[in-house]
């Protein structure tokens, strides 16, 4: 099977599965942000030039899907498929403890980088504790919900290698 085609459904059925099913299976609206965990694990198995072009379209889909500033979700997933795709050649990509520490960085890491674009955008945000509950409950949701993907991404690209 064509690897662009498999990259892209994964992608597409995610943002449907996220943008759907999972709004009201969470907490106050809060839900796992399985883009960023898609660009960030597929990062670390496949390297930098995957993470970048499948962090572009994970974000351009959810840029066009969530009406908030347009490319913004573009820049920021794309830079963390970069970061986190350089160190594909220093990780071991099966390791278990993997997943939960670069989805630990970069949850707070895309919340971060958000704030600041929005700040330089002229957005008047109130960073309060309640910011917080909401960092640390998405932190949660990504790092539990990386642990299983990881496993199945990892398989899907040992087995796209082989054909």
């Amino acid at each position: 099977m064509n690897p662009i085609f498999v990259w892209s459904a994964l992608v597409i059925s995610a943002i449907i599965i996220q943008t759907t099913i999972l709004v009201d299976f969470f907490v106050n609206g809060l839900k796992p942000d399985l883009l960023l965990i898609i660009v960030v694990l597929t990062s670390i198995i496949l390297g930098k030039h995957h993470g970048v072009t499948i962090g572009f379209f994970s974000g351009l889909l959810e840029d066009l899907l969530s009406g908030t500033f347009f490319g913004l979700n573009t820049l920021v997933k794309m830079f963390i498929g970069f970061i986190f795709g350089s160190i594909e050649q220093q990780v071991f990509k099966e390791h278990k403890l993997l997943p939960l520490i670069a989805m630990s960085i970069a949850t707070v890491l895309n919340y971060i980088l958000s704030l600041l674009f929005l700040l330089l955008l002229g957005v008047n945000i109130n960073v309060n504790i309640a910011m917080l509950y909401n960092l640390l409950l998405v932190l949660a949701y990504n790092v539990v919900i990386a642990l299983f993907v990881h496993k199945l991404l990892y398989k899907l690209s040992l087995n796209l290698k082989k054909k």
